[in-house]
Order: C-alpha cells, then sequence, then structure tokens
C-alpha cells in the first residue's frame, strides 16, 4: 500500500521532469536557416578560363564552402536533391549568358545540418563551350548552395 501512495506522489513529478527534459532538447536542437544571416558563403574558380576552338568543351571546377557564423546549428533545406546547387553565368550587367538550374528539378525536401562555428564544403564541375563564350569576355558566376548565394568573376582565353 506505501508504494502504491508514494507512485501517485511521485508520477505528476516525474511527468513534469519528462516534459522538462523534451523541452531542453528541443531548445538545443538545429533550428531551419530562413535567411543567410549567419551563413558566409566563399567560392572559388580559376579566374582565366582557357577554351578550345571550334565548340569544344572545357571544364571550371568550382569549390564552395558555407560557414555557420552563429552560436546554433542550423538545418539546411533544399526542395529536391538537384536544387542544391543552382548556378548561372552572367554578364557584368548581370545579362544570364547559361544557367545551370534543372528546369523540372522534383523530388523530396533534403536537408543537412552545419554546426555552429562549422563549415559545409561542396563542389562542382561546370562544362563551358566556347559556342556559348566569347573569347576576352568578362564573366561572373553566380552560384547557390544550399540557398547561399555567392558570385566570383572570372575571364575566356583561347586556348594556346
Amino acid at each position: 500500500m506505501e508504494h502504491v501512495m508514494i507512485r501517485r506522489l511521485l508520477a505528476p513529478c516525474l511527468l513534469g521532469l519528462a516534459v522538462a527534459t523534451a523541452a531542453m532538447t528541443d531548445a538545443r536542437a538545429a533550428r531551419v536557416a530562413e535567411t543567410d544571416e549567419f551563413l558566409t558563403g566563399e567560392i572559388a574558380v580559376e579566374r582565366r578560363i582557357r577554351l578550345p576552338q571550334g565548340g569544344a568543351s572545357a571544364r571550371m571546377h568550382v569549390d564552395l564552402a558555407i560557414t555557420n557564423t552563429g552560436a546554433e546549428d542550423l538545418i539546411l533545406r533544399a526542395p529536391a536533391e538537384c536544387a542544391v546547387h543552382n548556378w548561372i553565368i552572367a554578364l557584368p550587367n548581370n545579362d544570364p549568358v547559361l544557367y545551370g538550374v534543372e528546369p523540372d528539378c522534383k523530388g523530396e525536401t533534403v536537408e543537412t545540418v552545419i554546426e555552429a562555428g562549422g563549415t559545409l564544403k561542396g563542389g562542382n564541375s561546370i562544362m563551358l563551350r566556347s559556342n556559348d563564350l566569347t573569347v576576352g569576355q568578362r564573366y561572373y558566376l553566380i552560384y547557390e548552395f544550399w540557398g547561399v548565394r555567392m558570385r566570383t568573376p572570372f575571364q575566356i582565353f583561347e586556348d594556346d
């Protein structure tokens, strides 16, 4: 009889402790990054791209990094796997020349967590054709990686 009475007295306390513990766990959980306020992007490409003549292609390798400068972990989301990397090659006046966005990009939402102070790295190779770009022209690569927009210049040169 004594054990039943103790259980009845402790049950509300244990329930309160469980709720408080769950609330603390949720408070420490990562939150979804709705803006890029605490996200800094870095992009690196070769600034001088040499393209073979006659319609041949060359690869431009892109190195990407996103750093979480905030004090808490952040969840990065994309509407589909094919939407994690989006890019545009534009003229200096921002007129687009080439697009690297899949028009029929569909799928399940994907996400990743970037820890406070952590850096998420990625890369991509973009095929460039001499028929699409002008030798001597300066361009900008505008790249969105997990929704964080970055921009860097490059110039096209003839292959010697």
